[in-house]
């Protein structure tokens, strides 16, 4: 390591005979905290604070000096860290942190699960393979993930961005959301491309519009009371002493934006050519597509004997670079929060399998070594 020179984004991670030869003066034992993904992460942290607590606990005990721990995270776990971290109080028993492929201001692409089952970007079997196990379409998804904080916390908060949801009807393009994503995206209940489809909550179960309305009020109070603290109270807050590597390569692409593309029969085009639509407002035609494609009807203004025009939507592929999961504008963790970010082409799963990722993980423990001398 020490004749090499890593090129990162920013910070340095180049390290001297010295910082290398303290670090050996120290052992670590590695300890993998589990989670269970579906329930909060602010209950998975509060797990990850007590694991912590008892760790230092039982080397203070057997008479060795134990003070604080280094988190190495991965993907929502990152989130978890942060949250114990600097909603919890727990900043004070971590010496430093290393995130790899964090989705630190959300990802489109739980929007796209929600509706439309897990991608398998790639078409091999391995992924198809995941997506049956993690959810096919959006009946299995849905069913699952509107009574699951944990997946809904990755959901984009209000620092992802506006207008990354977007319906494109020819030279018409409606994009949400203006400032607030919660109210214009996930709460909006009959809205075709809202996020939660109210039938598929509690399917076979909930027959009569009473049960109906029950299921969204749990699924509402999900998102305002859980979902939406959670992601905006965690907002811009990160350990000082943190290291982070990400993805931006496009052979990995990303949902940045969701983009529904409309496809209108050409007949029912040249009759209606006089005549304005909004697809914004239009209707589901057939309840059964569970998955990338929704049939609609929308409404036309002005004279003529139709109501309204049937269309064909589908979600676009991926486009923006990124890990397969997590988009550039995500993954790149701004640069005043860290003290070294690296940009490294890896596939978000298996992330850590990549030799550099790695490689960047070992400097940046060596480095965050460095601040036993004044702890």
């Amino acid at each position: 390591l020490m004749d090499s020179v890593m090129e990162t984004e920013m910070g340095d991670v180049t390290l001297s005979k010295e910082e290398i030869d303290l670090s050996y003066r120290y052992i670590y034992p590695v300890f993998a905290v589990g989670y269970n993904w579906l329930q909060s992460n602010a209950d998975s942290a509060k797990d990850l604070g007590n694991k912590i607590d008892e760790t230092i606990r039982f080397y203070r005990e057997k008479g060795r000096k134990c003070e604080k721990v280094i988190l190495i995270t991965h993907s929502m776990g990152s989130l978890v860290a942060r949250h114990y971290t600097q909603n919890m109080d727990g900043e004070k028993n971590v010496l430093g942190v290393v995130h790899g492929v964090m989705p630190s201001l959300g990802a489109a692409a739980t929007y796209r699960r929600m509706k439309a089952g897990t991608e398998n970007p790639q078409g091999d079997v391995k992924g198809w393979l995941a997506s049956q196990v993690l959810g096919a379409d959006s009946w299995a998804m849905t069913a699952v993930l509107s009574q699951s904080p944990g997946p809904l916390q990755l959901l984009p908060g209000r620092e992802y961005g506006s207008h990354w949801l977007k319906i494109i009807d020819g030279k018409y393009t409606y994009s949400y959301p203006d400032n607030n994503p919660y109210e214009d995206i996930y709460l909006q209940r009959d809205k075709w491309w809202g996020l939660c489809d109210d039938s598929l909550i509690n399917p076979g179960k909930s027959y009569t519009q009473q049960a109906l309305n029950n299921d969204w009020l749990s699924f509402s109070a999900i998102i305002e009371r859980k979902v939406m603290r959670f992601i905006e109270d965690l907002a811009g807050k990160y350990h000082h002493n943190t290291y982070a590597f990400y993805s931006a390569d496009k052979a990995f692409a990303s949902y940045g934006d969701i983009c529904w593309q409309a496809k209108t029969p050409p007949v029912d085009e040249w009759i209606n050519r006089h005549r304005s639509r909004d697809a914004s407002q239009g209707r589901i035609v057939d309840k059964s597509e569970r998955q990338d494609i929704r049939t609609i009807a929308s409404p036309l203004s002005g004279a003529g004997w139709a109501k309204g025009i049937k269309q064909t939507y589908q979600i676009l592929p991926a486009e923006e670079g990124g890990d397969g999961t997590v988009p550039v504008r995500s993954g790149r963790i701004p640069e005043s929060r860290l003290k070294a970010r690296y940009q490294v082409s890896v596939g978000h799963e298996p992330a850590y399998q990549s030799p550099l990722a790695q490689e960047f993980t070992l400097r940046a423990l060596v480095k965050t070594t460095q601040k036993i001398k004044s702890s």
